[in-house]
């Protein structure tokens, strides 16, 4: 079940006056952005009826791209990668399926943090190129969530400064501006909990600026059956809509994993 209100005055633009007219509009741009934060094509949600799901929602997943950052930065880590930063430290090239990017640690406030800047870098695996810079801060780890069978969790802060993701299977292209924590934890190695939340994330797809703010969108989600529900808040900016709107979820929204 997915709730919808007008937004409160610190929202971004004007409020929407929702109506019969634009409701289904605007339950399209809310579903379509939750798909992009954390819920791929592939995922079918047995909750949202059709008549809002968004018609370009595309395979790039806010949540998967945080983790396999992640996952990447952890594995050059045990390759070398320095985890603490002393002086001067050159930064280091990965090579992607096409194109490439690279990592430049940094020491910041006495934390190591990570910039990576995405040169034309191609995922054959999910047919994606990234292209733009990021950052990636307070890193934590524990435990191993490449194992499904393992327990575990991993986080991280990430300040994206402009992300540009053109989806080859889909012929789209997303444009991503702010910041988000994500976390995934693995009590037992069958749940699967993931979390992307944040304070202003810009979203920018088929030509329309769409921009969360004070958000949260957490998915559990059974490792063996594939089962998720999703629950999500906060409130969206839309330029098409010419407004802001407040949406949650009172009810989780519930389906199966397809990929």
């Amino acid at each position: 079940m997915l709730m919808m209100g007008c937004a409160n005055s610190s929202s971004p633009g004007t409020v929407v006056a929702l109506s019969v007219q634009n409701s289904a509009a605007a339950a399209s741009k809310v579903v379509g952005s939750i798909n992009t934060i954390m819920v791929s094509a592939n995922q079918t949600e047995t909750s949202v009826t059709a008549a809002v799901v968004d018609a370009p929602a595309d395979s790039f997943s806010v949540a998967a791209f945080a983790a396999a950052q992640i996952q990447a930065l952890l594995q050059l880590n045990t390759e070398g990668l320095p985890v603490a930063v002393t002086g001067a430290v050159a930064a280091t090239t990965v090579a992607c399926d096409k194109g490439s990017y690279t990592i430049l640690p940094m020491n910041q406030d006495g934390s190591v943090s990570y910039q990576l800047t995405y040169n034309g870098c191609y995922d054959q695996t999910r047919r994606t190129t990234y292209q733009g810079t990021i950052g990636i801060r307070n890193l934590v780890s524990s435990g191993d969530l490449s194992q499904p069978s393992l327990p575990g969790s991993l986080g991280a802060t990430f300040d994206i400064s402009g992300l540009k993701v053109s989806t080859s299977s889909r012929g789209s292209l997303t444009t991503l501006q702010g910041t988000f924590d994500y976390s995934a934890v693995s009590p037992d190695g069958i749940t699967l909990q993931q979390t992307v939340s944040g304070p202003r994330l810009s979203l920018t797809r088929s030509g329309d600026l769409l921009i969360l703010y004070s958000f949260q969108v957490a998915v559990s989600e059974d490792r063996n059956t594939l089962a998720f529900s999703l629950s999500a808040s906060g409130g969206l900016h839309s330029e098409s809509l010419t407004g802001s709107m407040n949406f949650t979820t009172p009810t989780p929204l519930t389906g199966i994993n397809l990929t």
